[in-house]
């Protein structure tokens, strides 16, 4: 492998290592388990503020229970009035009494099994809340560990890279310096079949040959810009 492809070779590697390191995958994985947390904590906001809702609505019922009760209790003392019109007056006041009476146990009855829903409910969105903030945690900490040894990795490929081309002649390695300035990265790619390793565009056949002829004299890419190392050997 000449001097070229082997800079080739390690610009790649910390190509990948830098795509690795600013990859997507991380990025979509931290933020589906934020959505899911987030998720979480909104559908227990929700059912706190329903229960809120409700033990106000138990507190109305209790106190219109109450007064329904003690109504009825006067009503029924006077049902032993001689006057029979008055008498079937009060009997009919009190079957209704005693009907809104049983709407109002009912309806509390009602609100009691609710709570008893929500609070189960409740009890197991925070269990996987509390899942899902572990699993948050940890996932951090996994990245933060391959992060490190990505980054670790690419200091070293990038080292070695540098070193390269230290070793090109100078007039090559002010070319390459005047690509990357013009910000094509990488800044060097195999001609591979005649296409570019870069951009995978044809390359034309005059560029072609003189890649191959003059391995030795970087030519660039008519599309992208970058410089073609010819994939034969050579003496750079």
């Amino acid at each position: 492998m000449s001097l070229l492809q082997m800079i080739v070779a390690r610009e790649n590697d910390v190509m990948r290592l830098d795509a690795a390191l600013h990859g997507g995958a991380q990025v979509e994985a931290r933020r589906d388990l934020k959505q899911a947390i987030a998720g979480l904590e909104e559908q227990i906001r929700t059912l706190e503020a329903a229960d809120v809702a409700a033990t106000a609505r138990a507190e109305e019922l209790a106190a219109e229970q109450s007064e329904l009760a003690l109504r009825l209790g006067h009503m029924r003392s006077a049902e032993g009035a001689r006057d029979y019109r008055q008498a079937t007056q009060i009997e009919h006041e009190t079957e209704v009494l005693q009907g809104k009476l049983d709407t109002v146990e009912e309806a509390e009855l009602e609100l009691m099994e609710q709570s008893e829903q929500r609070k189960l409910q409740l009890s197991d969105l925070v269990a996987q809340l509390e899942i899902k903030r572990g699993e948050y945690v940890v996932l951090l900490d996994d990245q933060a560990r391959i992060q490190a040894e990505l980054s670790s990795e690419r200091d070293a490929k990038l080292a070695e890279l540098d070193d390269l081309i230290t070793q090109l002649p100078e007039p090559t390695v002010s070319l390459i310096q005047s690509v990357r300035s013009q910000g094509v990265s990488p800044a060097l790619a195999l001609m591979h079949a005649g296409y570019c390793g870069n951009c995978h565009m044809a390359l034309s056949s005059a560029l072609r040959g003189k890649v191959t002829s003059q391995p030795s004299v970087l030519q660039r890419c008519e599309e992208c810009g970058v410089l073609l190392v010819a994939e034969g050997e050579g003496d750079l």
